[in-house]
C-alpha cells in the first residue's frame, strides 16, 4: 500500500512540476523568421497588452481591395507586421509577391515591416521585396510562410541605407479578427 501511495504522490508531484510554457500546444499562434542570421519568434494569442500573435481584416468601405495584417510582438520595441492586399476580399492559399520600386505608384500588395529594439526595417529601397505564401486558410485560421528583403536607414548625412534578408518566415495558426 505504501508503494502505491508513493507512486501516486510521485506522479502528482512530477506532473505539477512542469510549467505551462513547457507544454507544447500545437494550436498556439506563432510567427517566426530569421533576419541577418538571427532567429525571432513570436508566440501566443495577442492579449489585452497587445503582445503575442494576431491577424486582422479591417472593414473597408470605399475600395474593392481588402487587406489582411498578420503581426507578432513581444513588447513595444520588438514586432513584425506582414500585410497582404487582396482584390475583392479573396484571401486564399496563394503566393502574394511585391517588389518595391520608388518609380511605381502601385499599391504594395505584400509588405514586411520589422522593429527590433530601436531599429526599424521597412520596404523602402528599390528591389526590397516580400514573398508571402498562404498555405492554408480555413475557419479564420491562417498558415503560411514568407521571406523578403527589407532596408534600414542607417544614416541621413551621409545617406546610408542597408538591406537585410528575412528568411525562414513561418506563420502558424494565426487567427483573423474581422472588424
Amino acid at each position: 500500500m505504501k508503494i502505491i501511495l508513493a507512486i501516486i504522490v510521485f506522479f502528482i508531484l512530477f506532473s505539477c512540476s512542469h510549467k505551462s510554457s513547457d507544454l507544447n500546444n500545437n494550436n498556439d499562434p506563432e510567427i517566426s523568421f530569421d533576419l541577418d542570421s538571427v532567429h525571432y519568434d513570436y508566440k501566443g494569442q495577442t492579449t489585452g497588452s497587445g503582445y503575442g500573435v494576431d491577424g486582422s481584416k479591417p472593414a473597408v468601405t470605399n475600395s474593392s481591395d481588402t487587406y489582411y495584417t498578420f503581426s507578432g510582438a513581444t513588447n513595444s520595441a520588438n514586432s513584425i507586421t506582414l500585410k497582404i492586399i487582396t482584390p475583392n476580399d479573396s484571401l486564399k492559399p496563394s503566393n502574394y509577391h511585391y517588389v518595391f520600386s520608388s518609380q511605381s505608384a502601385d499599391p504594395h500588395t505584400a509588405t514586411i515591416n520589422i522593429q527590433i529594439s530601436t531599429l526599424v526595417y521597412n520596404m523602402i529601397s528599390d528591389g526590397d521585396f516580400a514573398d508571402i505564401t498562404i498555405t492554408g486558410y480555413q475557419s479564420g485560421i491562417v498558415n503560411g510562410n514568407f521571406n523578403g528583403q527589407v532596408s534600414r536607414l542607417v544614416s541621413v548625412n551621409p545617406l546610408l541605407i542597408k538591406t537585410y534578408i528575412a528568411t525562414n518566415g513561418s506563420m502558424k495558426n494565426v487567427r483573423i479578427r474581422y472588424y
